[in-house]
């Protein structure tokens, strides 16, 4: 009768672990369907920049391009905060900024 009840009481926490947890069920949680947001912080004189794509998964290269004013030379790109060589990047796992 002992190993009856240890069977249920076994499989019943089973069950609340296998349904309790969505990542191992293939849940909404899955790291491969996340986007992540390019946002612009556009300069308040001397021209734009902009972003292609300005939404991605993990691994999508972003381009970047920019208008200079006519007053202005360009300087270089950040992202985050941090300058970068070239105008292009990977997005990684979280949303960034670019100015």
């Amino acid at each position: 009768m002992k190993k009856a009840w240890l069977l249920v009481l076994t499989m019943l926490v089973a069950g609340l672990l296998i349904t309790g947890c969505p990542n191992l069920t293939g849940g909404d949680d899955d790291p491969t369907d996340k986007e992540y947001t390019v946002t612009l912080d556009q300069p308040t004189t001397g021209g734009t920049v902009s972003a292609s794509p300005v939404k991605g998964k993990e691994g999508t290269t972003v381009t970047l391009s920019n208008t200079p004013a006519s007053t202005h030379d360009f300087g270089y790109y950040t992202v985050d905060g941090t300058a970068i060589n070239g105008n292009t990047f990977k997005l990684g796992t979280k949303n960034v900024t670019v100015s």
